[in-house]
């Protein structure tokens, strides 16, 4: 059994107990009100996320009830949290290649990620694995597993200049994901405002997150000569989502399911440079594909939308529309919570 305080991705933010048992159940209680919003049950959404990838900051959906997790509500699961991870990191000039390495590498997932403009990638890592026991040690070894995970990663950036890891538990990994948790103004510490007029946003849709897009999505921008300036994992509230995506209501009849989706997990938002000197967007916008996922996979086979859309409202991602958007939407996403 695991315990953590969560809040309602809302305006609310009510603070709730959440208890996931080792047969895929899950509970959810209201202290404040003393009573239990769900009583133990399997989701409606099917298996929680694995256990080990539900840090400080971490989005989930349960019952339709879109949640922020806030941290461990007992010490066995901060303890198991501990054994379960590590975080890594990389100077500038070795960012995308620490990042294309953690993501390649077996047994090892990315959990939340942060990249600085002119600075380093902070990423915090955890077991490959979807389970209750992914990461925990189920059957023993759970301090075999936390050195597992942090020796994957290491292994996977033994060839990248300036990267280290640091397993989960200690002050130094602690203090990494408090940061990663954190909202940000900007990932480049100058505020939204030093966003580059020519920028564009990429944003990595919560379900290809989930399917391992982000590093292949990386891949391709490098390919198309495009810079990654900046990246920071995001959790929106629906209303948060909704109101990014306030220009398309009306206009696209996805929109409302673009947000819902978008506010049911973990985002990548990536600021967009490059392009030339017409800007990142169009360069973005053909890498991106047709936003019909079908058109996309006949028309621009190798576009992002072709490899990890799955329909029109789990469209892979997310690519700037109108290039004077661009730095508004690049703020909008790093200075959101």
């Amino acid at each position: 059994m695991l315990s953590f305080h969560v809040e309602t991705r809302d305006l609310a933010a009510r603070r709730l107990a959440l208890t996931l048992y080792r047969d895929g159940t899950a509970s959810l209680y209201d202290p404040a009100a003393r009573r239990a919003v769900f009583a133990r049950a399997a989701p409606r959404e099917g298996a929680v996320a694995a256990p080990a990838a539900l840090r400080a900051g971490a989005a989930l959906t349960l019952n339709a009830a879109p949640l922020r997790v806030l941290g461990a509500a007992d010490a066995a699961t901060a303890a198991a949290l501990a054994r379960c991870g590590c975080v890594a990191a990389a100077p500038a000039g070795a960012a995308a290649a620490a990042l294309a390495a953690l993501c390649a590498a077996p047994g090892v997932r990315v959990a939340r990620l942060r990249l600085a403009r002119g600075g380093g990638l902070v990423v915090a890592c955890v077991g490959g694995g979807a389970g209750f026991d992914d990461g925990f040690g189920g059957g023993g070894g759970g301090g075999d597993e936390r050195g597992g995970v942090a020796a994957r990663a290491a292994a996977a950036l033994a060839g990248v200049p300036g990267a280290r890891v640091e397993a989960a538990g200690g002050a130094a990994a602690a203090a990494a994901e408090a940061a990663l948790a954190a909202p940000a103004a900007h990932c480049g510490g100058a505020g939204a405002g030093a966003v580059a007029p020519g920028a564009a946003l990429l944003l990595v849709r919560p379900h290809a997150v989930a399917a391992g897009a982000v590093g292949a999505v990386f891949a391709a921008l490098a390919a198309a000569g495009l810079e990654a300036a900046a990246a920071r994992s995001v959790a929106l509230s629906r209303a948060a989502a909704a109101a990014f995506l306030a220009p398309y209501a009306g206009v696209a009849p996805e929109a409302a399911r673009w947000a819902a989706e978008l506010g049911a997990g973990v985002a990548v938002a990536v600021e967009v440079r490059g392009g030339g000197p017409a800007g990142a967007g169009a360069a973005l916008r053909a890498l991106a594909g047709p936003r019909d996922v079908a058109v996309a996979r006949r028309l621009a086979p190798r576009s992002l939308r072709a490899a990890w859309g799955v329909d029109n409202v789990r469209s892979g991602v997310h690519a700037t529309d109108c290039d004077e958007d661009g730095p508004l939407e690049v703020q909008f996403m790093f200075a959101a919570e």
